[in-house]
């Protein structure tokens, strides 16, 4: 009986604390509706963040850039460009591997 009636204790104590906490949470949240100021939840503000990101990697992306123009002589000479592989390597024969059956010893049955 004892701890049915402390294990309620801590519940209603439980409760009570997330109690406290909501209204700090709704006072927050009047506080900054009262400035002015719109507050979003932590889903929206994820949103926002990844969003804005985006933006950004997007804005620094680089375009594809020119290639400067070298002089040529004196050695030096632009190397032609490599083609792009549209096929893959040819897959190469896997070197011919030799199994052995393992030998096992069989012991003599015990006899008693």
């Amino acid at each position: 009986m004892r701890e049915h009636e402390e294990r309620e204790e801590k519940r209603k104590q439980q409760r009570e604390i997330e109690r406290k906490n909501r209204e700090a949470k709704a006072a927050r949240k009047a506080a900054l509706i009262a400035q002015g100021i719109t507050p979003e939840s932590r889903s929206e503000r994820k949103r926002r963040l990844a969003r804005e990101a985006a933006e950004r990697a997007a804005r620094k992306a680089p375009g594809p850039r020119p290639v400067p123009e070298r002089p040529v002589g004196q050695g030096f000479q632009r190397p032609e460009p490599r083609p792009l592989r549209d096929e893959p390597e040819p897959a190469r024969p896997a070197p011919q591997v030799e199994f052995r059956k393992k030998r096992r010893v069989v012991p003599p049955p015990d006899e008693r």
